[in-house]
C-alpha cells in the first residue's frame, strides 16, 4: 500500500486554516498545520512534506522567504507548492510574476473552493 502523501498547511488565520483543513478532511492525506513560517520551516526540514499549502502573509518568516528556502533545497527534496492568498485586483495583475518569483506550482485566491483546491492537489500529487 502507498504511504499517505504529507500535506503541510501554513496559515496564520484560524478561519482560513480551518476551511482548508475541512476541504481536505475526507481525502487520504496526512495533514499537518503550522501557524507561522518558523515552525513550518522546522517541520519541512525534518519531515519533507509532498505538498505545501502556503499563505504569503505570515508572522516572522513570510511565504516568499519560505519559498526561497524550499527552492534552495530542491536538489534533494522537491515538494509541490500551492500558494493561497487574498489577492486584490492590483496584486492579481502580478500573478504570473508571483508564480515566477516563488516558483510555486499554483496560486489560488482566498476563499478557495473545495473543488478547485482538490483538483489542484490531485493533479500535482498524482
Amino acid at each position: 500500500m502507498d504511504r499517505k502523501k504529507k500535506i503541510l498547511i501554513v496559515e496564520d488565520n484560524e478561519k482560513d486554516l480551518q476551511i482548508v483543513v475541512e476541504h481536505l478532511s475526507d481525502e487520504n492525506y496526512e495533514i499537518i498545520t503550522e501557524r507561522n513560517g518558523e515552525d513550518a520551516l522546522d517541520y519541512m526540514e525534518m519531515e519533507k512534506p509532498d505538498l505545501i499549502i502556503l499563505d504569503l502573509i505570515l508572522p516572522e518568516i513570510d511565504g516568499f522567504q519560505i519559498c526561497q528556502k524550499v527552492n534552495k533545497a530542491r536538489s534533494n527534496w522537491n515538494p509541490k507548492v500551492i500558494i493561497i492568498t487574498a489577492l486584490t485586483p492590483v496584486l492579481d495583475k502580478f500573478k504570473s510574476d508571483w508564480l515566477e518569483k516563488t516558483q510555486a506550482n499554483a496560486l489560488l485566491t482566498k476563499p478557495v473552493s473545495k473543488e478547485e483546491l482538490l483538483s489542484r492537489i490531485k493533479s500535482l500529487l498524482d
